[in-house]
């Protein structure tokens, strides 16, 4: 979409410029560059910065329609043992599915823990990882 001058606080998308029923990956990267030096090589500017970008997706809906939320995860609990606890914040009628990984170099070792269609807005998730399991990583997305 281009550049904005460094004080804007929003972003207004134009009505009909995005296809219904679709999603978006949308990309904000946040740069600031300072100019150094102009005089030592003629015609060159040398500049400097630093810069941090940040990836969602953004999805439409149909006219009329509730449009779904994001999947996040709320209120964590640490249960007896290695057990942990979390609402996944979710959409009624929309498929999820949580995974669990002790290792994160290990891209097949991700695990079911939950997978099906949310009933509310708030699906409760609960993992009895083995208690070998210093550590635990999660991902949950919309199917």
């Amino acid at each position: 979409m281009g550049d904005l001058d460094g004080t804007a606080t929003s972003l207004l998308i134009l009505a009909n410029a995005l296809a219904t029923n679709q999603t978006y990956r949308v990309t904000l990267l946040f740069a600031k560059a300072g100019e150094f030096n102009t005089n030592s090589a003629p015609h060159v500017a040398l500049i400097a910065g630093t810069e941090a970008q940040n990836i969602n997706n953004i999805s439409t809906s149909a006219p009329g329609t509730t449009p779904q939320t994001g999947v996040g995860i709320a209120k964590v609990m640490l249960l007896g043992g290695q057990s942990i606890r979390f609402d996944l914040k979710t959409t009624p009628g929309q498929n999820y599915t949580v995974q669990f990984n002790t290792d994160l170099k290990k891209t097949n070792g991700w695990t079911n823990i939950l997978t099906g269609a949310a009933t509310g807005t708030a699906t409760p998730v609960t993992n009895n990882p083995a208690t070998s399991s210093l550590r635990g990583f999660y991902r949950a997305f919309a199917d």
